[in-house]
């Protein structure tokens, strides 16, 4: 089924939607926000350029909060 939406005042645009299915490409967004984020260890969530990843977050495991804080992977600088 096709829906036709147009304006006749001034303009001719027409859109043309399809409500029958999904489109035959995932746009690009649409992929990413479908991606399950899962981090072996924080080393890779670094490499992949997360850190401090809140609880609730995408990525957040409780195996990566090792203070048990809600801020799991979290740059520790050298002791003093």
């Amino acid at each position: 089924m096709y829906m036709l939406f147009g304006a006749v005042a001034g303009m001719s645009a027409f859109v043309v939607v399809d409500s029958l299915g999904p489109p035959d490409e995932p746009s690009a967004l649409g992929a990413l926000s479908l991606r399950q984020t899962y981090y072996a260890s924080c080393r890779e969530a670094f490499q992949e350029g997360r850190a401090n990843i809140r609880r609730g977050e995408p990525g957040y495991r409780p195996s990566l909060d090792a203070d048990d804080d809600g801020l799991a992977c979290e740059p520790y600088g050298p002791s003093r």
